[in-house]
């Protein structure tokens, strides 16, 4: 039966009754988790409306999580994108914790069990039964840990079980644990396995067996060993990690070495990958993860183990793994068909006079809006959900990392604060940018430069007639503009960019906005167009379209980054001739005409 919204009235004798036709519930032997199954499929199948209310309840229950962080002990076992989750025990009502008082001493497994006395323990029921938080601990402290599979499974039942012992104070409770935690960590015999240092983080986690700390260190350094001389680098590394924090316990010396056997483990897996020519992205996280390690030892610490050289060897082997990278990333090439597009392009200039050929040209519409790609970015995101949760990494051609992201959760609401939805958006602007070049900027440029002669007194009349630039700063413009026309995208991308900045600059100082800061000396500085773009004012000065344009060609890490690459001389030739570059250029040139017919229909 499906499930039902309506609550309905059921009492210990329904329960009762339903034993006598669903032995799952009566099943003493069964496993927790299919157990958890089992109930769903009854619930589906009983044609018994109180029965299959009941059953659902109780399948509900059973997939009622702990909360893994937080002060809340609870939490849905699964939240879908949007409002969609399971249940917690803030969903049962007075009458379903009514009947679940009524059952709890009728109920076999143990499991189930414990988490309806949890469940009504932390209800805080008056009157409080301790019974119910002594069941719980009892319980969850008999689960098994002393292999990785089980312990993956049971952890987050017997960290239950230590806090609500804790919190009552049953030192002996605790103390009997602790031994018995101890006792299979020194027992524990290699297998090349991550059960020991999960292990070690469960005790971290719970704060046990401190006074043990040197034990537990030496033991952990020793199973890294082993695993570095079983090629298991990552394993190895962890090892080293944990051995250095219980280290730190009792030997801030001793926790320093630990540190630094993790940096060189990681060193050694990305020497072991690096016979793998295509490897360059593992090679180069693993020459990070070094690094990171040994700058989070103090420098003078650190010269103990890794000279200046070595250091310095690290960050060159970082830079020579992502060129690597690059150089084995792969293309395709999908023909598309823009021959129409460009007789279309070629019919509205050629014959044209020159005032109609350039207006024609400066207001190509590119069909950019912003909230069309946030949208479609969104959608994209949803779609590709698998491939949305993996952090990425993004390459610079000279093999640096420019940029990251993390990976988003469908518990999260995708927005455009989020850095998956902008890097996504940038992907698809640098399409829009591409086709949009090669399909009509480029051909229309080209007739244009064929059918007429362009003066630099002619755009620098245009030009004067604009207002979107400051006036001191518009002969700039104007040999920018020309350079373009004369296909020296190079020189018009280096007196351009300063410029648009500049732009932002004064357009916000128009609107009463402060572009500088002052330093700890007092001296004021000006901020830097990324700083300049995250202003409130600036996408209600610049609309969204534009806003988002000049955000994503100029000062964007996962786009094109003019304003930075340009200022640290990061680009070659052909970088600086790119089709982000000469849409850059084109939209300099938009931006000046139609401020400038603007002002010319006006008169």
């Amino acid at each position: 039966m499906e499930r039902s919204d309506k609550e309905i009235d059921i009492s210990l004798l329904d329960y009762q009754n339903l034993l006598n036709c669903c032995p799952i519930l009566s099943n003493t032997t069964i496993k927790y988790n299919e157990l958890q199954k089992q109930l769903f499929l009854e619930a589906q199948k009983s044609e018994d409306e109180k029965y299959s209310y009941i059953l659902w309840l109780l399948a509900d229950i059973s997939e009622i999580a702990y909360s893994k962080e937080g002060k809340q002990v609870f939490s849905p076992k699964w939240n879908l994108y949007g409002n969609a989750r399971s249940m917690i025990p803030e969903d049962l009502s007075e009458k379903n914790i009514d009947f679940l008082k009524s059952i709890y001493d009728f109920i076999v497994n143990k499991m189930l069990r414990a988490k309806i006395a949890d469940i009504l323990w932390e209800k805080k029921i008056k009157p409080k039964n301790i019974a119910y938080a002594n069941y719980v601990i009892e319980v969850y402290l008999e689960l098994p840990f002393s292999d990785h599979k089980t312990f993956y499974s049971n952890q987050i039942y017997l960290k239950r079980a230590l806090s609500l012992a804790n919190g009552m104070k049953k030192r002996e409770i605790i103390s009997d644990f602790e031994n018995k935690i101890f006792k299979t960590f020194v027992e524990y015999e290699y297998d090349g396995f991550a059960y020991l240092f999960q292990l070690t983080d469960f005790m971290i986690e719970t704060l046990l067996c401190n006074s043990k700390a040197k034990e537990i260190s030496d033991k952990l350094n020793d199973f890294g060993e082993k695993c570095e001389n079983d090629n298991s680098f990552n394993l190895a590394g962890s090892y080293f990690a944990r051995a250095a924090i219980w280290a730190n316990k009792f030997d801030e010396n001793r926790a320093l070495e630990y540190q630094a056997k993790n940096a060189k483990a990681s060193i050694h897996h990305a020497e072991f990958v690096s016979k793998d020519d295509k490897a360059g992205i593992s090679e180069t996280a693993y020459y990070e993860e070094a690094l990171k390690i040994l700058r989070s030892i103090k420098r003078e610490n650190r010269r103990l183990y890794f000279s200046e050289a070595e250091e310095k060897e690290i960050a060159d082997k970082i830079r020579e793994a992502g060129q690597k990278c690059i150089a084995n990333m792969g293309g395709f090439s999908i023909p598309i068909n823009l021959s129409e597009c460009v007789k279309q392009i070629t019919n509205h200039i050629v014959g044209k006079t020159k005032e109609e050929a350039l207006r024609f040209l400066s207001l190509l519409d590119a069909h950019i809006s912003y909230e069309e790609i946030k949208e479609n970015s969104i959608t994209m995101l949803k779609h590709s959900a698998l491939f949305s949760f993996i952090p990425k990494q993004f390459y610079g051609d000279d093999g640096r990392i420019v940029a990251r992201t993390k990976g988003y959760d469908l518990k999260s609401q995708l927005s455009d604060d989020d850095e998956n939805v902008i890097q996504w958006m940038m992907f698809e602007y640098q399409n829009y940018i591409q086709i949009h070049v090669v399909g009509a900027i480029l051909p229309a440029l080209q007739v244009f430069t064929n059918e007429h002669n362009f003066s630099f007194r002619e755009l620098n009349e245009i030009v004067n007639k604009s207002t979107i630039f400051p006036n001191n700063r518009k002969g700039i413009i104007t040999k920018g503009l020309m350079a373009g026309f004369e296909y020296d995208f190079i020189t018009a991308l280096h007196l351009l960019v300063p410029q648009v900045e500049n732009m932002v600059r004064y357009q916000l100082r128009l609107a009463n906005v402060k572009t500088s800061g002052i330093d700890k000396d007092g001296i004021e500085t000006e901020n830097g167009l990324s700083t300049l773009v995250k202003n409130p004012e600036f996408d209600s000065i610049f609309g969204k379209d534009l806003g988002f344009e000049i955000k994503a060609l100029l000062c964007n890490s996962f786009g094109s980054n003019l304003r930075n690459n340009v200022a640290h001389g990061l680009l070659d030739m052909n970088q600086m001739q790119s089709h982000s570059v000469i849409y850059f250029w084109w939209l300099c040139l938009r931006l000046v005409y139609i401020e400038f017919w603007n002002s010319y229909r006006q008169e």
